[in-house]
């Protein structure tokens, strides 16, 4: 059974289309901690019903209660701002291994796509900032502000959905792409253990899906108010999490990225891989203070202004 069928019978099992909807929205008024938790305790009171239908066992049962009641614990203590009792929660969290290895894939495109404000005529400069000048590195999603992480798309379709307005697009061709990185596939599209029955990759989805949806939160606010707007460009609550688990993953050296939905676009689709982008991890840094790994494994050319 193909994944995207695997994922049908999530959703056919759960039977409530808005637990699973992604991304997250919350809206202004609303607190983050009390959208997620309440998310998460819907999905698993359903997700308790397959048990009581004697789909899954107790023990799976058991590993779901956990892994949701420690990302309640988790967005609890975010919200006090308590963010590195957080991340200690979320790393010393029995299963995190467990469930995150099944979504480690090494199969990866070789091409890629990223944009910049502005006009560019240097290939270099739209790599990622150089580590000498991680004053410049903004928050992001993946990435803490002053870690210089390389964010690309797979398409330029993904690249305008990103970065609207007039931009300058580079193609990154990835030499020797074959087992050359491991990614954190957060799009649910490929198991890579296709050696699996087909029980038993739905159930490392289901126990997946709490970890997934907590990386696509999105905060809705007025946009009138042009000092909150000012505010969240320097904090935003909805990127801690996701901030966390590319830390967990970066100092354990599971990964070297994280494949993933934009969340530009509300309606995602988990077939349109069109949407999809790719956050490559950066370690070690030349005298220019570009990765060395990445910076010898991709060929950089600009494309076109738009």
């Amino acid at each position: 059974m193909e994944t995207m069928e695997i994922y049908q019978k999530l959703k056919d099992d759960v039977g409530q289309v808005e637990i699973l909807s992604l991304p997250i929205l919350v809206y202004q008024g609303c607190s983050i901690f009390d959208v997620v938790s309440g998310k998460l305790s819907n999905y698993l009171y359903v997700v308790r019903k397959l048990l009581n239908n004697g789909e899954y066992d107790r023990e799976f049962h058991y590993r779901m209660s956990s892994i949701v009641n420690g990302l309640i614990e988790v967005f609890m203590l975010i919200s006090d701002c308590k963010f590195d009792i957080a991340y200690n929660r979320l790393k010393t969290h029995p299963f995190i291994m467990d469930i995150i290895k099944p979504f480690i894939i090494s199969s990866l495109p070789n091409v890629y796509y990223r944009a910049r404000k502005g006009m560019f005529d240097k290939a270099k400069e739209l790599f990622h900032v150089p580590s000498t000048k991680n004053y410049l590195c903004q928050s992001f999603r993946f990435s803490e502000s002053g870690y210089p992480a390389l964010y690309l798309s797979a398409s330029k379709e993904g690249c305008k959905v990103e970065i609207p307005g007039k931009a300058t697009i580079a193609k990154f061709l990835l030499r020797n792409v074959e087992k050359t990185f491991h990614f954190l596939d957060l799009t649910f599209l490929n198991l890579q253990n296709n050696e699996l029955n087909v029980t038993k990759n739905q159930k490392e989805l289901h126990l997946m899906w709490p970890i997934i949806a907590c990386c696509y939160i999105l905060t809705h606010w007025d946009s009138n108010n042009q000092r909150q707007d000012n505010a969240i460009r320097f904090y935003k609550e909805e990127y801690i999490f996701p901030q966390l688990l590319s830390r967990f993953l970066r100092e354990t050296a599971l990964v070297d990225g994280i494949k993933y939905f934009t969340v530009r676009d509300e309606l995602l689709d988990p077939s349109n891989d069109d949407k999809t982008d790719y956050v490559f991890f950066t370690k070690q840094y030349d005298k220019n203070g570009l990765d060395e790994i990445l910076s010898s494994k991709f060929d950089i050319n600009i494309l076109i202004d738009k």
